[in-house]
């Protein structure tokens, strides 16, 4: 997986990997590219990584009803204050088909003894038009998909399997 995302965007970290981004959109790469670098920006200042004066002052704006990334910015934050938010963004752009594969294709392990197929099932969720045409477009707050694939195993060891307690899997729902 990791091998086809880095030939997806081959361009950039041919172009230079600190001023080529690894997308095309208007407007939304830029925006994608500061809330990668504000939740540093935040915590290293001792700010409130949910609210921010920055943007649409004096009122500011609350990141938590946009299409903010501030698990992926918290993440990524050592890239981005070592290489800088760009970087952290063309980080990311690759990050993220292999990681939704990744947790595709574990979950399809659950339900097949044939590796090749759940491997493939992860390539078509991880790599599918979708995602790749809204990477293309900087639209990183909905391309992440890790998380579908594990809310579905929890739900699955919930009500199907009925494993682990209903407490424990809530809390991991919750989370």
């Amino acid at each position: 997986y990791l091998a086809l995302a880095l030939f997806a965007w081959w361009h950039v970290w041919t172009g230079g990997v600190s001023h080529t981004l690894a997308a095309n959109g208007w407007g939304d790469p830029a925006q994608q590219v500061w809330y990668l670098a504000w939740v540093p920006h935040a915590l290293g200042a001792g700010l409130n990584p949910f609210v921010s004066h920055a943007m649409f002052a004096p009122g500011g704006i609350n990141l938590m009803a946009n299409s903010s990334i501030l698990l992926p910015a918290f993440a990524l934050s050592p890239v981005t204050v070592l290489f800088g938010p760009v970087v952290a963004f063309n980080v990311a752009v690759v990050l993220a088909p292999m990681l939704s594969s990744l947790a595709a294709c574990a979950v399809f392990r659950r339900y097949t003894t044939f590796g090749f197929g759940a491997w493939l099932g992860g390539l078509f969720y991880g790599f599918s038009p979708f995602v790749l045409n809204d990477l293309g477009a900087g639209h990183l707050h909905v391309t992440l998909l890790v998380f579908p694939p594990l809310i579905w195993a929890v739900l699955d060891d919930l009500v199907v399997r009925q494993r682990g307690s209903a407490w424990s899997r809530g809390g991991l729902l919750g989370l």
